[in-house]
């Protein structure tokens, strides 16, 4: 025995409502098939047809399996976009910091002020190396003006007692290499 398809209430505007759609009607009774009826109406009002669809319940149970897997992919995707999205920052970023810490490490470790750090690109980090390069000719200035201001006598501007020591030091050794005598 086929059972009975009871409507549910019809939608506002009364039963001759044109183009009037009643609300569905829902079969769940079955454990086979899912059974929907829905009811259309003319532009007078007058019924025209019955729309039904008849839904094999497997194909619910597959539905939901394949949602189910869907979903997993998305999640691998997500997780797959985040591992590319760290490596992509780990390049293009972090590496390259390490790298900028590393050579401005050894010219400070070193006092080299000489030496300059490598730019590569047109990035904020190159920004940043170009402006510490900038920070480092300051500091060389500084220090060529902290030596000749610690070997000069700041009244007459020549060279004083420790200019006098490592004068005579350099002059010593000079002698010394090349075997001459030497007078002071």
């Amino acid at each position: 025995p086929r059972p009975t398809l009871e409507p549910l209430p019809e939608a506002a505007g009364g039963d001759n409502t044109p183009f009037g759609i009643m609300a569905p009607a829902i079969d769940a009774t079955d454990q086979q098939h899912l059974r929907v009826s829905m009811p259309l109406r003319g532009i007078g009002g007058h019924y025209l047809a019955d729309l039904q669809l008849d839904w094999p319940r497997v194909a619910l149970a597959a539905a939901r399996q394949e949602l189910a897997q869907i979903g997993w992919l998305v999640l691998l995707f997500i997780t797959g976009t985040g591992v590319v999205a760290i490596v992509v920052v780990d390049r293009l970023v972090v590496r390259r910091l390490a790298r900028l810490r590393d050579e401005l490490q050894s010219i400070v470790t070193a006092g080299q002020w000489d030496g300059s750090l490598r730019v590569a690109g047109r990035d904020e980090i190159a920004a940043l190396a170009i402006f510490i390069n900038h920070l480092i000719g300051v500091v060389r200035l500084q220090v060529a003006d902290l030596a000749k201001l610690a070997s000069t006598d700041t009244l007459t501007g020549l060279g004083n007692r420790r200019s006098f020591d490592e004068h005579l030091a350099r002059a010593v050794a000079r002698f010394e290499r090349s075997g001459q005598a030497g007078a002071l």
